[in-house]
């Protein structure tokens, strides 16, 4: 799977509220944009949230980065943590505010990637995307869907580069 996924996942797992011995789901959008908010404590939150809006790497250039890409920026504390905090917000609007709000979408684009990864038909991941996540908009309008999701759960977000 590509960064954003896999990085993605294990953010939002580790956002989730934990109570004897559970995560709970209750609320996934409270939980992400209470952890994104929380992170002013860090060092680097003055450069992924200034002024309290989180800068979103562009979907388009997080559906690019490859895993060398990705660890890359690992020398780069602001560069790294804008990447795991933006897939994490990308997981999660895919997972439950994209189209129904169901994750129909997603879960076809996983399936597909499968799909695609065992046939070894890796020059259709581009297309799995743009099939499955975008559905016709472009990268403009998935980032303003992004943010007006983002923007009901109390997170206010800018995509920079």
């Amino acid at each position: 799977m590509p960064p954003w996924f896999n990085e993605g996942l294990a953010n939002y797992m580790a956002a989730m509220p934990y109570q004897s011995g559970r995560l709970l789901f209750t609320n996934p959008g409270s939980a992400i944009s209470t952890s994104i908010r929380d992170y002013k404590k860090y060092t680097v939150a003055s450069g992924v949230i200034p002024n309290g809006v989180f800068q979103m790497v562009h979907p388009e250039q997080l559906f690019a980065t490859d895993h060398q890409t990705w660890n890359a920026t690992m020398g780069n504390q602001v560069a790294s943590s804008r990447n795991y905090t933006s897939a994490t917000v990308l997981l999660y609007y895919f997972m439950h505010e994209d189209g129904n709000g169901d994750g129909e979408h997603f879960i076809q684009w996983m399936h597909a990637w499968r799909t695609a990864v065992f046939s070894r038909k890796s020059s259709q991941y581009e297309n799995l995307i743009e099939k499955h996540l975008l559905r016709g908009r472009d990268h403009t309008e998935l980032e303003k869907d992004i943010q007006d999701a983002m923007r009901r759960k109390g997170l206010r977000l800018a995509f920079a580069n």
